[in-house]
């Protein structure tokens, strides 16, 4: 009689831990497929600023996070003010991912920022505020969402996109097509097909102003 109660008693058992591991399956399949919201993969070009039909089209490979990206920041704001619809700016995110921690993240933010029409105005913020990417750890997230937030963009529809990682494969595309140019570091200038190893500013502007002659 004892074995056919203990026998009962270990079936009961085993029933309630299979009710509970199939409770915890379900609740764990909800929470991370049904209702975390799913982001399109849509890929949308980076846009140009200035004049995207101009026939002087500056390319910068470059690191949100990398000091000399950002020392060479305000050379390139002065030349997009001086020279506005005459020549094509074009940003191409080559994160180094070996030595810059965020330098990666921050390029999927600016790419999500893309979705909804403010490429370049997240790319600014991130260089007016690249002390706070500049540590050997992993930001908070929060530091994204909240230049999003001062953007005014959507930051629920941000958040989606940059926690889902929808954007690694478009920041990866990026960086095979500078690493397929044999650069060799950030942040490197290309005015049309001409590489500017120096580019200080008067240096900068003699080349695109030659190039516009043509």
């Amino acid at each position: 009689m004892n074995s056919k109660k203990e026998s009962k008693k270990t079936k009961n058992i085993a029933i309630f831990l299979g009710v509970l591991v199939l409770i915890v399956v379900v609740y764990a399949v909800y929470v991370n497929v049904l209702k975390t919201p799913k982001y399109p993969t849509t890929y949308i070009p980076t846009p140009y600023t200035g004049n995207s039909s101009a026939k002087v089209v500056i390319t910068e490979y470059s690191d949100f996070e990398c000091p000399a990206c950002g020392s060479a920041e305000p050379i390139v704001r002065t030349l997009r003010s001086e020279y506005q619809d005459k020549v094509a700016f074009r940003y191409v995110n080559f994160p180094l991912v070996n030595i810059h921690a965020n330098a990666f993240k921050a390029a999927e933010a600016v790419e999500c920022a893309n979705d909804q029409g403010k490429f370049w105005e997240y790319h600014d913020k991130l260089f007016d505020n690249q002390k706070a990417l500049q540590t050997d750890s992993v930001i908070d997230p929060k530091f994204y969402y909240d230049i999003a937030s001062s953007l005014g963009l959507d930051v629920e529809k941000f958040k989606q996109c940059l926690d889902s990682d929808a954007k690694k494969q478009a920041v990866t595309n990026e960086f095979n097509e500078a690493v397929s140019t044999n650069l060799k570091g950030t942040p490197s200038f290309f005015v049309n097909n001409i590489s500017v190893d120096n580019y200080a500013y008067d240096n900068f502007k003699k080349i695109i102003d030659q190039e516009l002659s043509k």
